[in-house]
């Protein structure tokens, strides 16, 4: 009886949240209010703005890993949304071979939106972020095949309820969400250096083949206004091979200290004290911590153009405790498979 007035009070509250959300898009005439005039956009900000064609075009020719965990929900969706802006992905979570025909549909899609020759689409790879030789093993295939790196996304997302320790030496949730992710992102930062200083060259040989063939886009006084605005927005059109990296995780958010905080001895996880809430949120909240670190590193390391690597942490949402077909039935995930999408395809520097 409790357990199903506990169901109930659920539904209930996620009846109100869904009523709330529905409220908010129905347009104000319709709920008996007065319409309000639409806000024209200044001169400067549309003059700024990017046209849609440059966004759409930003991560053509371009190439992602996703990286996720036992569950790829978070991940196949990210794969899913940057497939259909341009992005060639690559899916590594452990077990690919339940994610086969959704890569095959999302490879169909591609064919059918961009054509047979496109090399959008989406490849599986097997990859245990909880087994440190599996990691080095990923990454060093990775690098042999020269395969560039554009983007790295961290969608590792593992909740466990039984502690379990794992070849890291410590407990399982905590390496397949942060320190296999960590370890990966480090033994993968060169090859994305090398992809940017290959875009670089490649950026710098079409402009000057460019201005010998005098195919330079002629460029007026409303032109040159535009890209100043663009510039001062940071939304500058940034198309192949401009040079791009970024690295977007999940994260928690946590506290950040003055001063670097003392170096634990051990994970503080034990069979004694360990609980899945607790396993899972230090997790994230190492994420946010170590891409923190590494962003402000990036900022030090640029290439001789000024780009770096660029950082972005995103919340992994709500409900994590529930069953997965529950949180897929209620769309748990698109929050963050949105504002990783976002982060990850939009040409805004930063």
């Amino acid at each position: 009886m409790e357990l199903r007035m506990a169901v109930l009070m659920l539904l209930q509250s996620r009846l109100h949240v869904l009523h709330a959300h529905t409220l908010a898009f129905i347009p104000p005439i319709f709920r008996g209010a007065t319409r309000t005039p639409p806000i024209e956009p200044t001169s400067s900000i549309s003059s700024a703005a990017l046209t849609e064609e440059e966004i759409t075009s930003f991560l053509v020719g371009r190439h992602a890993l996703v990286i996720a965990g036992q569950d790829a929900t978070i991940g196949l969706a990210v794969a899913e949304f940057l497939s259909d802006v341009g992005a060639s992905v690559t899916l590594a979570c452990k077990s690919p071979e339940k994610y086969q025909k959704a890569c095959n549909r999302l490879n169909a899609a591609a064919r059918l939106k961009r054509g047979p020759d496109s090399s959008t689409g989406c490849e599986l790879g097997n990859l245990d972020l909880s087994k440190e030789e599996e990691v080095w093993s990923f990454a060093e295939s990775y690098v042999e095949r020269q395969q560039p790196l554009h983007l790295l996304v961290n969608c590792a997302d593992d909740y466990s309820f039984r502690f379990r320790a794992n070849s890291f030496g410590g407990e399982q949730t905590f390496s397949t969400n942060h320190l296999g992710p960590f370890l990966l992102s480090q033994l993968l930062l060169d090859q994305m250096y090398a992809t940017m200083n290959r875009d670089a060259l490649l950026l710098a040989k079409e402009q000057r083949s460019r201005e010998r063939a005098s195919q330079k886009v002629p460029t007026g006084d409303e032109a040159r206004a535009r890209r100043a605005l663009q510039e001062q927005a940071g939304m500058l059109p940034r198309p192949f091979p401009s040079p791009l990296g970024r690295m977007v995780s999940l994260g928690l958010p946590c506290r950040t200290l003055r001063e670097p905080p003392q170096p634990l001895r051990a994970l503080p996880f034990s069979r004694g004290n360990y609980t899945a809430w607790g396993g899972y949120r230090v997790s994230h909240q190492a994420n946010t911590l170590s891409m923190l670190h590494l962003s402000n590193l990036a900022r030090q390391h640029r290439l001789p153009s000024g780009d770096h690597v660029e950082i972005n942490v995103v919340h992994c949402g709500a409900c994590r405790y529930l069953w997965q077909p529950v949180r897929s039935f209620f769309g748990v995930h698109r929050y963050a498979k949105l504002t990783i999408g976002f982060l990850a395809s939009t040409p805004t520097t930063g």
